[in-house]
C-alpha cells in the first residue's frame, strides 16, 4: 500500500521542508523521508526517515538548526581526549585510567563502572550505577539479566529475542520479527496481546519510533555510535540490537557494545580477522557499515548475511556459536 502523502508534489515537500528548516513545527510533528521503494523486500529501504525536528541548543551550531540527522541530535558539549596505547587499548579516557586486567584484554574498569567476563569473554557483572549481572544459555545468548531487585530472562526463536519473563514466569513483553536479520516490527507489553506497539526502523535497523494502537509516537534518535535520545522505552534501539539501559550498553550477541565509547568492551572473538583494532566497531565506520554479530562489520545493503571467522551464514546465533569456539581455540593456543 502506498502511503497517500507519498504522491505529494514536489514543491509542497520543499515548502514543508523550509518550514521545518524554520522552525514552524514542533519536535514529531514533521520528518523528512527518503522516497526509495515502498514494495522493496528490504523493510530498510521503504522510505527510511532521514532528518526530524529537535528544539535544541546544539553544542556546535547553537539554536542557528532545529531539524538534524537521525545520527547527530544534539547533546551536551563534551570534549575528552582518548589515548589509546600500543594495543588499541583506551589507556585514559579524559585523564581517568582505564584498566585490563582479567588476563584477556577486556575492558575491566573505567573510573566508574568495574567490569567482569567468564571464560568466553562474555560480559558477567557491571558494579557501578545501577549495577547489571547477565547469564547465558547453552547456546551462549543472552538469558538472565538482574539489576537490583529486578530479574528478566529471555526466551528466543533461534537467535531472535521473542519474549521477557520475570523470575516467576510472568509474561512482561513479546516481539514479532520480521524475515530479516535484527528486523523486529512489534513489540506487546504485558501478558496479553491488546497492548501493541509497532516498532519503526531506518536504513540500518535501529528504531527510530515506535507507535500505539491510538497511533501516538515516541521518537528515537541516535548519535553515530548508537547513544540514544533516551534508554528508555523500546528494548530494540540502535541497529535493532537489544538495549541494556541499566549499563548504557548493546549486547550484540557476541559482545558488548559502548556507544558512548564508540567500541565493544571485549576483544574480538575472532582477532584481527575483521580489523586489526579488536575493539573496533565496523571499522570506525557506522555511517556505512553495522555488525550483526559483533563479529564482522558490513555494508548496511548485505546486512541479512552475516559471517565468522571467515566462513557466511545467514543465522546470527549460528555465527556467534562459532566465534564462540574459536575463541576458546584461541585461548588454549595462547
Amino acid at each position: 500500500m502506498q502511503p497517500t502523502l507519498r504522491a505529494r508534489p514536489m514543491g509542497d515537500s520543499l515548502d514543508l521542508f523550509r518550514r521545518m528548516r524554520k522552525g514552524e513545527f514542533s519536535a514529531g510533528q514533521r520528518v523528512l523521508r527518503a522516497k526509495i521503494d515502498m514494495a522493496s523486500p528490504n523493510m530498510k529501504l521503504r522510505d527510511p526517515p532521514l532528518v526530524r525536528i529537535k528544539h535544541a541548543h546544539h553544542y556546535r551550531t547553537g539554536d542557528t538548526w532545529c531539524i538534524y540527522p537521525l545520527y547527530d541530535f544534539a547533546q551536551g558539549a563534551s570534549s575528552k581526549a582518548y589515548v589509546p596505547d600500543d594495543l588499541n587499548r583506551y589507556s585514559t579516557v579524559g585523564g581517568t585510567a582505564y584498566g585490563y586486567t582479567d588476563g584477556r584484554e577486556n575492558l575491566t574498569s573505567d573510573g566508574v563502572r568495574t567490569l567482569t567476563y567468564d571464560v568466553e569473554n562474555k560480559l558477567l557483572t557491571v558494579v557501578g550505577g545501577a549495577g547489571l549481572t547477565l547469564a547465558y544459555d547453552p547456546l551462549g545468548r543472552l538469558w538472565q539479566s538482574t539489576s537490583g531487585n529486578t530479574i528478566t530472562q529471555f526466551l528466543y526463536d533461534g537467535d531472535k529475542l521473542v519474549g521477557e519473563y520475570s523470575a516467576s514466569g510472568a509474561i512482561l513483553r513479546r516481539y514479532v520479527h520480521g524475515p530479516g536479520v535484527d528486523e523486529p516490527i512489534v513489540w506487546y507489553e504485558g501478558a496479553t496481546l491488546t497492548t501493541r506497539n509497532w516498532l519503526h526502523s531506518d536504513e540500518r535497523g535501529s528504531i527510530v519510533a515506535t507507535t500505539d494502537g491510538g497511533g501516538a509516537a515516541t521518537i528515537y534518535a541516535y548519535d553515530s555510535y548508537g547513544s540514544p535520545s533516551a534508554w528508555t522505552g523500546t528494548r530494540f534501539k540502535y541497529a535493532g540490537q537489544i538495549a541494556l539501559p541499566e549499563a548504557s550498553v548493546y549486547y550484540y550477541k557476541a559482545r558488548v557494545l559502548d556507544p558512548a565509547l564508540g567500541r565493544f568492551l571485549q576483544t574480538d572473538a575472532i582477532d584481527s580477522t575483521d580489523d586489526w583494532n579488536v575493539y573496533s566497531y565496523v571499522g570506525d565506520d557506522p555511517t556505512n557499515k553495522v555488525d550483526p554479530t559483533g563479529l564482522d562489520g558490513r555494508s548496511l545493503f548485505n546486512r541479512n548475511q552475516v559471517s565468522a571467522n571467515g566462513v557466511s551464514y545467514h543465522n546470527t546465533a549460528q555465527a556467534a556459536a562459532t566465534a564462540s569456539r574459536c575463541n576458546r581455540a584461541s585461548m588454549r593456543a595462547r
